[in-house]
């Protein structure tokens, strides 16, 4: 019968072994062995002080002394550092009661939860991220219907919860790319499992917001997909800063005018241009008399300000299709294409006029 008992032990997955009033073990299945590192041969008529760490025995013992004096089961959830392990167990220990009514032993069954609630804290923390990460995150289904999303991408787009779940992912479409465009993404996700660049999305409000994305497939152990997860962010302040550094490297910042890299650029194309059609073009430089009276006794506040009111009234002069530039300073200068002299000179006078 003890044979029979101790194969029955062995074969459940859970810890159990069972110890005499005194603390000397009777029973250890091999789960209970192996996680507390001992040896079958060593362990019977021996006690957990006799085993184990002084501080690990002792508690044990008081746990097994417990549930003794109590005369019912006890359950609990216990760490227990066991050699360099952490073990978190879900323990029952209940008192043996002989036929005098006598508690003759203890019996311990234990599950070692120390795998699920690893698990749980990752699930713990990956919830976490998704709900306080700064980027969009939104999963859907193998079908592309949304099933969740984070409250960034509620912040980003405008769509609540109740507005997008249930809903297509094409829900965000802005219709700013040509079909290829999705066509690719779709056979990156196919073929890679994965997709990243950027991308047009439409919010709730009809705004148009840049973004740049990650989509990747979720695949199940036989390989097929059950979700798709998106995690994008909103770039406008990136792609603002982007395109006014473009700007600036060929415009003058105080003015908005031209620079002059964009001044040579434009000259190079209409001299080619005037030389295929056999015609002329003009330079007509223009600086302010006096400017550094007005910078040193008004302040240069002043003169940027003279310098953006001059450049606004040079341009009432000109055709949308001349060109002002600022060279530097107070020194401007105007191309002009499709003229004649008299024209460009009628020209030269209505701007002294206009800065007189």
């Amino acid at each position: 019968l003890r044979s029979r008992l101790l194969e029955v032990m062995d074969k459940t997955a859970s810890l159990c072994a069972i110890k005499d009033e005194s603390g000397r073990y009777e029973l250890a299945n091999s789960r209970y062995l192996e996680i507390f590192g001992l040896e079958r041969e060593r362990v019977e008529g021996r006690t957990d002080a006799e085993l184990l760490d002084g501080t690990l025995a002792e508690r044990l013992r008081e746990a097994d002394l417990d549930a003794m004096r109590r005369r019912r089961p006890i359950e609990s959830e216990e760490t227990l550092q066991i050699g360099e392990r952490l073990h978190h167990l879900r323990v029952t220990r209940f008192p043996l009661v002989d036929i005098d009514g006598k508690v003759s032993a203890v019996c311990t069954q234990a599950t070692d939860v120390t795998e699920r609630r690893a698990a749980d804290e990752g699930l713990r923390l990956a919830a976490s991220v998704f709900n306080y990460a700064s980027e969009g995150i939104c999963v859907a289904d193998a079908d592309g219907v949304l099933i969740s999303i984070n409250d960034a991408f509620t912040r980003i787009t405008g769509y609540s919860q109740e507005d997008v779940i249930g809903q297509p992912a094409t829900i965000l479409k802005a219709d700013c790319h040509p079909p290829a465009f999705y066509a690719g993404i779709r056979e990156a996700l196919a073929s890679a499992g994965k997709w990243q660049g950027e991308i047009w999305n439409r919010r709730k409000d009809g705004e148009l917001v840049p973004a740049w994305l990650t989509v990747g497939a979720v695949r199940d152990d036989s390989g097929t997909v059950r979700h798709f997860v998106g995690i994008f962010s909103d770039i406008s302040a990136i792609k603002a800063s982007q395109e006014r550094i473009d700007y600036l490297a060929t415009h003058d910042e105080l003015t908005e005018l031209p620079n002059r890299t964009l001044l040579n650029d434009r000259v190079k194309h209409a001299i080619a241009r005037a030389e295929h059609r056999n015609e002329r073009i003009y330079l007509m430089l223009v600086d302010l008399d006096n400017f550094k009276v007005i910078n040193e006794n008004l302040g240069h506040e002043a003169g940027d300000e003279l310098l953006r009111q001059a450049a606004l009234r040079i341009q009432e002069t000109m055709r949308p299709e001349d060109t002002l530039a600022r060279l530097g300073g107070d020194e401007l200068i105007l191309l002009v294409e499709d003229s004649d002299s008299e024209r460009v000179a009628q020209l030269g006078r209505r701007i002294l006029d206009y800065l007189s």
